[in-house]
Order: C-alpha cells, then sequence, then structure tokens
C-alpha cells in the first residue's frame, strides 16, 4: 500500500492553525476590548466565528477518519475502537475541566454548573466517539442523518426551552442537550460528524490514487458542495433574530445584537439567523464555508504544493491547536475591558506569538511532554492527532 496515503495533508493543518488563531482572536477581543469599543468586539465574533470554532470542529471530526483508515488491516477493530473512544472520552474529560476555567473567568457560572458545558473540547471527544460510529453507515444514510439533524433540531430545542421551566425531564434534558454554558451544542452539530466523514473518505480515496485528476475532483467537489450548503443555510437564516426571538441563554450570540445596537453609527434592527452559532441554518453556512475555504487551500498547498514560512507557521498552529484551547485561556485575565482597539490589536499579535513560542519551544525541548498531543499519545495509539 502507498505510504503516501496517511502523510499529512497540509491543506487541513493550516486551517486548523488559522482557525485556532481566530477562536483565540474572538476570545482575547471579549476579554481585551474596552467599553467604548465593545462593537468592535461585537463584529469580530459575528463575522469570523465561521472560520474559527465551526472550521476548528469539521477538521477534528474529519480526523477520526485518518485515524480508523490507517489502522485498519494491520490491528484488531476492537482496539481501534478502544483507541477512538479512549481519546474521545479523554477530551471530554479536558473539556469540562476547561469548563471550570473558562466559565469562571468568562461566563460567571459557579459550581457544579461550570462543570457541564458544550465547549469544543467536550463536542470534539463526542464528535470523535458518532463519528467512528457514523463510518460504518454508508454514505447516504449519513447524508440522510446529516440533513434530518439539521430540519430537527432547532423544534427540539424549542421545545426543551419550553419545558425546562415547567418540567423535570425538560429540565434534565435541556442541561444536558443545551448545558448552561452552550458554546458548541450538540444539536445542531452532530450533524458535521455525519458530514465531515463523507468528505473524509473523498479525501482518502484521492491519497489512495495518488492522482492529480482525483484531487482536482475533490477540489471541485469540496467547492460544488461548499456553495450549495452556503446558499441553504443563507436561504433558511435570512431573517432577522433579536433576543425576543431568541433566548440568549439558550444562544449566547445574540447579546452581540445589544452590543451593536447602542452604536450611534449602526443601524440595526436584527442579527441574520445563519449568524447566530446554534441554529440549524448557522450549520448548514457554517459547513459551506468550511468546505469552500478547504477547497481553496486544498487546492494551493495539497494540489499545487505552495508552501512557505507563513503556511509552515499556521501549519504548526494546527498541530498544537488542542493544546492551545485549552492554555490561551489562562492569559484573558491580563486586560479585562482595558484596550482600545489599536491597542488591543497589537497585544493579540504579541499574545498569539508568545503562545507560538511557548509551543515551538515546548515542542522542541521538552519533547512536547505535557501537552495535550502528548496526553493523547500516551493513552492511546503512537498516531497524532493533535
Amino acid at each position: 500500500m502507498n505510504e503516501k496515503i496517511y502523510t499529512r495533508i497540509y491543506s487541513i493543518d493550516f486551517l486548523k492553525g488559522v482557525a485556532i488563531c481566530i477562536i483565540i482572536l474572538i476570545n482575547t477581543a471579549e476579554m481585551w476590548i474596552d467599553k467604548e469599543s465593545r462593537y468592535i468586539y461585537a463584529l469580530i465574533y459575528l463575522y469570523l466565528d465561521v472560520i474559527g470554532t465551526s472550521l476548528f470542529i469539521f477538521l477534528y471530526s474529519l480526523s477520526v477518519i485518518f485515524l480508523w483508515k490507517k489502522k485498519m488491516g494491520s490491528h484488531p477493530s476492537k482496539e481501534i475502537r478502544n483507541d477512538i473512544l479512549t481519546r474521545g472520552f479523554m477530551l471530554i474529560i479536558l473539556g469540562l475541566a476547561y469548563n471550570i476555567i473558562s466559565t469562571s473567568i468568562m461566563a460567571n457560572l459557579s459550581f457544579p454548573l461550570n462543570i457541564w458545558g458544550w465547549n469544543i473540547l467536550v463536542f470534539i471527544g463526542f464528535a470523535q466517539i458518532i463519528s467512528y460510529y457514523a463510518l460504518k453507515l454508508s454514505r447516504g444514510t449519513r447524508w440522510i442523518l446529516g440533513f434530518l439533524i439539521f430540519f430537527a433540531s432547532t423544534p427540539i430545542r424549542e421545545l426543551l426551552i419550553i419545558y425546562k421551566n415547567t418540567n423535570a425531564i425538560g429540565m434534565i434534558l435541556h442541561f444536558i442537550i443545551i448545558s448552561p454554558n452552550p458554546q458548541v451544542t450538540i444539536l445542531p452539530y452532530v450533524a458535521l460528524c455525519f458530514f465531515s466523514t463523507i468528505f473524509g473518505e473523498r479525501f482518502l480515496e484521492c491519497l489512495q490514487l495518488n492522482a492529480k485528476a482525483c484531487n482536482l475532483e475533490a477540489f471541485r467537489a469540496l467547492m460544488i458542495f461548499g456553495i450549495i450548503f452556503l446558499f441553504l443555510g443563507i436561504f433558511y437564516g435570512y431573517s432577522l433574530v433579536t433576543p425576543e426571538i431568541l433566548n440568549p441563554e439558550d444562544y449566547p450570540m445574540i447579546n452581540l445584537f445589544q452590543i451593536l445596537k447602542k452604536q450611534p453609527n449602526f443601524s440595526i434592527s436584527g442579527i441574520p439567523g445563519y449568524l447566530i452559532r446554534g441554529t440549524a441554518p448557522n450549520l448548514l453556512y457554517g459547513l459551506g464555508v468550511t468546505l469552500i475555504i478547504l477547497g481553496i487551500i486544498f487546492y494551493f498547498l495539497d494540489i499545487r504544493y505552495i508552501q512557505n514560512s507563513l503556511i509552515k507557521m499556521f501549519g504548526f498552529y494546527g498541530r498544537a491547536s488542542l493544546s492551545l484551547v485549552f492554555i490561551h485561556c489562562l492569559g484573558l485575565l491580563f486586560f479585562i475591558q482595558q484596550l482600545n482597539v489599536i491597542v488591543f490589536f497589537i497585544a493579540y499579535f504579541v499574545y498569539i506569538s508568545f503562545l507560538g513560542i511557548l509551543m515551538y519551544l515546548w515542542y522542541k525541548y521538552a519533547k512536547d511532554i505535557g501537552t495535550l498531543k502528548w496526553l493523547l499519545s500516551k493513552i492511546g495509539s503512537s498516531h497524532k492527532i493533535d
């Protein structure tokens, strides 16, 4: 079998790096920008979130198929299953620890409510497990399940919101499915686990053939499906929403409306639904943007093999991205609402550079001991997913 099948796809590492830098940008903007410039944070969050969180969770859902396919034929199926399940549950545990830290800083939730919540690490942990079992289904079944989740998510969430204050079962289900800190909720984003494995298999088929024509076909498929999903998301979510329509407790991004509304230079009557994380249209919109960006970067980095220092830098950030998710929140207390816009961007670039240097030194001189990448490799196989 061609060894090139399981070499890294440069575009995936690069885009993980871009996504984690955007995630850190949004989180630092939330904490550091002063009250007079809060609208800048709102605009950053509103328009860049799609190439932060959505892109990030899609790429990590994609990683399961590479681990699974790599081990097929050389490892017992039970070992592969246990490896993926162990990694998934470990990420969930780390995500719960991250909840305690991050919600204490940003969400002001107290114990024990700050333990449970759908953050990036918790969702990726579940995504690893769900994607593994999704791979056992036919592609047609995965398409159907993905769209069923899309159409069912909004009614289910609305029912949970209605019954959370009137019914004990409704309250428990709301706590589990939406959570007190609903960043990346299981509904609707679990659909990404089904969609991502379909495109992941397409990547592997091209790598197995090692043919430029197949890579170009994969590029065209990413662009076509990306455009379709993009327009579907906009079509289903073009209506403007306000806090009166969506509860900020269940859709935290709707709070951005209040920030923007206070600005005299803005005339705003609502936020398009497809931009609100947690809504079904945002799922399709985010998937569309993700596929288009992935297609473009795949063309330049993996078909035309363009490489330079900037690409390598983002590739490194991508390989260290899980660790960066966890450690970047420790610096969020540096400047709580103290920086104007210009100073903020300077501070952000200094901070992101510091994190990159820290991870580089950690990887080079400490052999990455203690990082999430190291921890996951110890509890699983020697295969790297970070």
